[in-house]
C-alpha cells in the first residue's frame, strides 16, 4: 500500500494566512462604500403600530407541499457552506435528479458558491414541482430566496475530523464581500475546500474482506499472489498429490524468486480440483472509504437598476474546479487463453495457465477533474398592471477529464510468451521474497482516458402577473419559455498505439409552460367552512431537434375551511423522452470487485463500460398527493402539516445503474454482462464464464410505485428569558416500495442498496439562541430496510449531530465593527459505526468517519 500523500493545499496554517489576507481586502472595498457623512442631521421619525395580521399557511400556501428554512433555522444547522446545508435536507443523499432555482429563475451561477449569509430563505419541493416556476424535477426542486438588499463581507474557516483518526479530515475557506457605488451592487465569493483520504484499513469494519465468521460472503478476490498454475489439457506433467494422484492445478510455493529454468514441476505444491479460490486476495489495503479530493468555485454578480424597479440588469458568473484521486486493488489476471505460458517457457513441458494478483504492480489508479464556467446576463422588469418579466442569456461550459493507470492485457499476454528472457513475464516467483516482474510492469501499463466537453448556450423568458380581479381575488398567469442549444463532445482512449473514438453530439432544445391561479373564495368573500378555496393549473411541454420530447399537466387544489387549516391536493401526469445522451455521468475506470451468483457468489473484478451515446425510452409518470397543514391558534408557533404522496413510472429512466445490480438482473439486461468463455472447469460445473466487464450505461427498466406518509411539525417557542427555542421535526414513513424489471418479474437487489427504502427516515432538530449563545441539537434516524431474498437487510441507525456557536464583536473604527462567530460541533455524538453489511466496503449507509469534530470561525463586517 502506497503511504498516503501529504495534503497538498489548504492546510490549516495556509487557510488561516489565506483568511487574514484576503479578509483586508473586503474591509478596504467597503470602507470605500458609499456611507452617510458625519455631520449629516439626524432625521427622528414617530413611531407606528403595523396592524396587519401575520399570513399563516392558509392565506398564501399552495398544493404543493413546501420544506421552507429561513435565515436562522439554516443557521441552526451549523452548515459552513451552502453545500453542506443542502446535505442536511431530507433525501439528500439520494440519485434523484435536483432542479435548483435562484429567486424562482434558473441559476446561472453555481448555487454551492453562494454565501449563506446572502440567503433570506429556501424552498424545498419534495414531491418535484413548483409549477409558477415552470420547474419539474424526477427527485427534489430547491428554490434559493436571496437577500435584495444584500451587503456586508464574510470570512471563514472550517475544520472538520473524525475522532478515531486515519484520515478524512476536510478543510473549508469562504470569502464574500458585497460592494455599492451607487446604484451599482457587486458580489464577489469564493469558496475551498480539501478532503483527505480514508483507508479502509483505517476502520476495523473494512479491514477484512472475509465476513464468513459472521454468516457472510468471503469477498476476497478468488486469486492471489504468488500464481495458481492450471494445465490447459489433461494433468500436469511431473506432479502428484500426496496419494499419488495426477493433478491440473498447482500452487506457486511461496517465499521462493525461481524462474522456469530453476523450478521443476515437482517444486510446486498441489492444488484443488479447481484453479479458481485456491489463494484468496484481500484488497482491503488498496482500497479507499473516502477518496481524497478538493474544489475552489468563485462567484461574481454585478446588479444595475436602469430605470428604477421598472428595469434591472445583473450579470452574474461562476467558476469551479475540482479533483478527486481513487484507488484500485492491482490488476487482476484469471487462468484463461489470456494467461497462457507456452511449453518452452515452463518447469511442466506443458501449455499452462496462471491466475494472479499483480502485487508488483501496485494499485491501480484513477483521477477525475472537471471545471464548469458560465455566465449569465439577466434583465428584470415591471410592466402595468403589476405584471413582471424576466429575461436571460447565459453560457456555460463543462470539461471534465478521467484518466487510470492500468494493466495492459494484450501486453501481458504477449509477455507470458515472449521469446527474449529480459521481457518474458515470471509467473513462478513470489514477489513477497522479492522482485521478480517490477522491472516489466512499467512496460505492461497503460492509461485509459475520457474526456467530456460540453457547451451549452440558453435564452429564458418568463412573465407572471393578474388576468383579472375576482371577486375571489386575483386570477394570476405565470408563463416561462426558454431555448438552449447544447454542444457535447467526448473522446476516449485505450491503451497506447489504439484509435482515440470521438462522438460528438448537438441539440437544439426549446421549453414552455404555463400556470394559472384561480381563487373560488377568499379573504373578500369568505363564506362558512370556505376560508379559501383555490386551483392551480400548469402545463409543460419540451421538445428537441432529435424528437425527444417531454410533457407535463398538473392540477392542484388548496381549501382552507377555517383559517388555521389547510387542505390540498395534486394530481400530476408526465411524459418524457429524453436525448439519446448522457451528460451527467461519471465513468469508472478503475476496476469494480463484484458477487457472481451465477457462479457462487464469488468475488471477482469487473471493468465498467459506458457507452458513448445512451439510448432511452419514453417513461410515463403519475404522482397525487393529499396533504394538510394546521396552525393552532392556541399555540402560537406550532406549525403541523402531513402528506400522503404517490407515484407510479412506467418504463422508468435510469439514470445511473449500479453495477451489482446489474449483475443480479442479468437476464433482463441482454448483452450488458460480458463474460470469458467457459473453461473446463466451468463446464464441469455447469456455469458460464467468468465476468469480464460489466455496461452500465443508463437506460430504461421496467415499472416502480412508491408511496409514502410526510409529516412535518416545527414549532417556534415564543420568546422567553432563557432566549429563543425552535423545534422542528420531519418523518417520512414508507408505505410502498415496488419495482420490476419487466411486468411481472421483480427487480432483485442484494438488499439495503439504492433500490430499496427504509421503512421511516426521521430527522429533528431543537435549537436554542441566548444572547450571544446558540446550540442545536439533531437527531437523523434511518429505519431498518427489511432483507430481501436474495439480500440482507439494513438495521436501523440514529445519529446524534450536536452545534454550539458564540457571537463576539470588537470595534475596528468609530463606525464600524467585526462579528466573530465561534463554531464547535460534534458529529455522530455517540460514535454509532455505520450498518454493517456483506460489501466490498464493510457497511452499506452512513458515513464511516465515526464520531467527528468541527471547529470553525468566521469574521462579518
Amino acid at each position: 500500500m502506497t503511504p498516503r500523500p501529504r495534503t497538498s493545499v489548504l492546510s490549516i496554517h495556509c487557510l488561516a494566512r489565506i483568511a487574514s489576507i484576503l479578509l483586508l481586502g473586503p474591509l478596504s472595498l467597503l470602507s470605500q462604500t458609499e456611507s452617510t457623512p458625519a455631520d449629516a442631521p439626524t432625521v427622528m421619525l414617530e413611531a407606528f403600530k403595523v396592524t396587519s395580521d401575520r399570513l399563516s399557511a392558509s392565506d398564501q400556501e399552495g398544493p404543493q407541499m413546501l420544506d421552507r428554512y429561513d435565515n436562522s433555522q439554516i443557521d441552526d444547522t451549523g452548515a459552513f457552506t451552502m453545500t453542506e446545508f443542502l446535505e442536511t435536507l431530507p433525501g439528500a443523499g439520494s440519485d434523484e435528479e435536483v432542479l435548483v432555482l435562484i429567486d424562482g429563475e434558473p441559476a446561472y451561477i453555481d448555487p454551492a458558491t453562494l454565501p449563506l449569509g446572502m440567503v433570506e430563505n429556501i424552498e424545498v419541493s419534495r414531491d418535484g414541482s413548483m409549477p409558477e416556476y415552470g420547474a419539474q424535477s424526477s427527485g427534489r426542486v430547491i428554490n434559493i430566496r436571496l437577500k435584495k438588499d444584500y451587503q456586508g463581507a464574510e470570512a471563514g474557516l472550517k475544520f472538520d475530523a473524525p475522532l478515531a483518526g486515519g484520515g478524512g479530515e476536510q478543510q473549508t475557506l469562504r470569502l464574500s464581500t458585497s460592494v455599492s457605488r451607487g446604484k451599482l451592487r457587486t458580489l464577489v465569493a469564493i469558496n475551498a475546500s480539501h478532503r483527505s483520504a480514508l483507508d479502509a484499513t483505517d476502520r476495523a469494519f473494512a479491514r477484512n474482506q472475509d465476513h464468513t465468521s459472521w454468516g457472510g460472503s468471503d469477498l476476497r478476490l478468488a486469486w492471489g499472489s504468488p500464481a495458481v498454475i492450471r494445465a490447459v489439457n489433461g494433468p500436469l506433467n511431473g506432479l502428484t498429490d500426496a496419494n499419488g494422484n495426477p493433478v491440473n492445478t498447482a500452487l506457486v510455493p511461496e517465499n521462493q524468486t525461481g524462474s522456469s529454468t530453476s523450478l521443476a514441476s515437482s517444486d510446486f505444491l498441489t492444488g484443488g480440483p479447481e484453479a479458481s479460490g485456491q489463494r484468496r486476495f484481500d484488497t482491503s489495503p488498496y482500497r479507499q472509504l473516502i477518496s481524497p479530493s478538493q474544489q475552489l468555485g468563485a462567484t461574481l454578480s454585478t446588479s444595475y437598476p436602469i430605470f428604477g424597479e421598472r428595469l434591472r440588469a445583473s450579470l452574474s458568473g461562476s467558476f469551479t474546479h475540482s479533483e478527486s484521486k481513487r484507488l484500485g486493488p492491482p490488476p487482476v489476471s484469471s487462468a484463461s487463453s489470456r494467461t497462457r505460458v507456452p511449453a518452452a517457457y515452463n518447469p511442466f513441458g506443458q501449455d499452462i495457465e496462471v491466475g494472479l494478483v499483480h502485487t508488483e504492480f501496485g494499485p491501480t489508479r484513477q483521477k477525475s477533474s472537471s471545471d464548469r464556467a458560465q455566465l449569465g446576463l439577466k434583465l428584470n422588469g415591471k410592466l402595468p398592471a403589476s405584471w413582471s418579466w424576466n429575461g436571460g442569456l447565459a453560457y456555460r461550459r463543462d470539461e471534465s477529464s478521467q484518466s487510470a493507470t492500468d494493466l495492459d492485457p494484450a501486453a501481458f499476454t504477449a509477455s507470458l510468451a515472449s521469446a527474449d528472457a529480459l521481457t518474458r513475464f515470471n509467473p513462478f516467483g513470489d514477489p513477497t521474497a522479492g522482485p521478480v516482474n517490477a522491472h516489466l510492469y512499467p512496460s505492461l501499463t497503460f492509461n485509459r482516458q475520457s474526456d467530456t466537453v460540453r457547451n451549452n448556450t440558453r435564452f429564458d423568458l418568463s412573465a407572471n402577473g393578474t388576468l383579472t380581479e375576482t371577486w375571489a381575488g386575483p386570477l394570476t398567469l405565470s408563463m416561462q419559455g426558454g431555448y438552449q442549444l447544447d454542444d457535447r463532445t467526448r473522446t476516449s482512449r485505450g491503451a497506447p498505439g489504439t484509435s482515440s473514438p470521438e462522438s460528438h453530439y448537438e441539440s437544439q432544445a426549446q421549453n414552455a409552460s404555463t400556470s394559472l391561479n384561480i381563487p373560488l373564495t377568499g379573504r373578500r368573500n369568505q363564506i362558512r367552512f370556505l376560508n379559501r378555496l383555490e386551483t392551480r393549473l400548469s402545463a409543460r411541454y419540451s421538445s428537441q431537434d432529435d424528437g425527444s420530447e417531454g410533457t407535463g399537466a398538473d392540477v392542484g387544489l388548496v381549501w382552507s375551511p377555517i383559517r388555521p387549516l389547510l387542505f390540498r391536493a395534486r394530481h400530476a401526469e408526465q411524459s418524457s423522452l429524453p436525448s439519446p445522451d448522457v451528460s451527467d455521468r461519471r465513468e469508472t475506470l478503475v476496476n469494480e470487485t463484484v458477487l457472481d451468483p451465477r457462479r457462487d457468489l464469488a468475488a471477482t473484478e469487473a471493468q465498467l463500460i459506458v457507452r458513448d451515446i445512451a439510448q432511452f425510452g419514453r417513461e410515463n409518470s403519475t404522482r397525487q398527493s393529499l396533504g394538510a397543514t394546521f396552525e393552532p391558534p392556541f399555540a402560537k408557533g406550532l406549525r403541523l402539516s402531513g402528506a400522503y404522496q404517490n407515484q407510479q413510472r412506467e418504463n422508468l429512466i435510469q439514470r445511473r445503474f449500479d453495477t451489482q445490480d446489474v449483475i443480479n438482473n442479468e437476464s433482463a439486461f441482454p448483452g450488458r454482462v460480458i463474460r470469458a468463455a467457459p473453461t473446463a472447469d466451468d463446464l464441469a460445473n455447469a456455469r458460464p464464464g467468468a465476468i469480464l466487464s460489466v455496461d452500465t450505461t443508463p437506460g430504461n427498466t421496467g415499472r416502480s410505485e412508491a408511496s409514502s406518509l410526510d409529516l412535518n411539525l416545527e414549532y417556534a417557542i415564543p420568546a422567553q428569558k432563557i432566549g429563543r427555542i425552535r423545534i422542528s421535526g420531519t418523518a417520512e414513513r414508507n408505505l410502498t416500495d415496488t419495482r420490476e424489471i419487466s411486468p411481472g418479474v421483480a427487480f432483485i437487489n442484494d438488499g439495503g442498496g439504492r433500490s430499496s427504502r427504509p421503512d421511516w427516515t426521521f430527522t429533528s432538530t431543537a435549537s436554542w439562541n441566548f444572547k450571544a449563545w446558540m446550540a442545536s441539537l439533531r437527531l437523523d434516524h434511518t429505519g431498518e430496510i427489511a432483507p430481501t431474498a436474495r439480500g440482507e437487510g439494513v438495521p436501523a441507525q440514529s445519529l446524534v449531530t450536536l452545534n454550539t456557536g458564540w457571537r463576539f464583536r470588537q470595534k475596528i473604527s468609530p463606525k464600524r465593527s467585526v462579528q466573530y462567530r465561534l463554531g464547535l460541533g460534534i458529529g455522530n455524538l455517540f460514535d454509532e459505526d455505520p450498518p454493517r453489511a456483506d460489501t466490498i466496503s464493510g457497511y452499506r449507509g452512513g458515513s464511516p468517519l465515526g464520531r467527528t469534530y468541527t471547529v470553525s470561525l468566521s469574521a462579518a463586517l
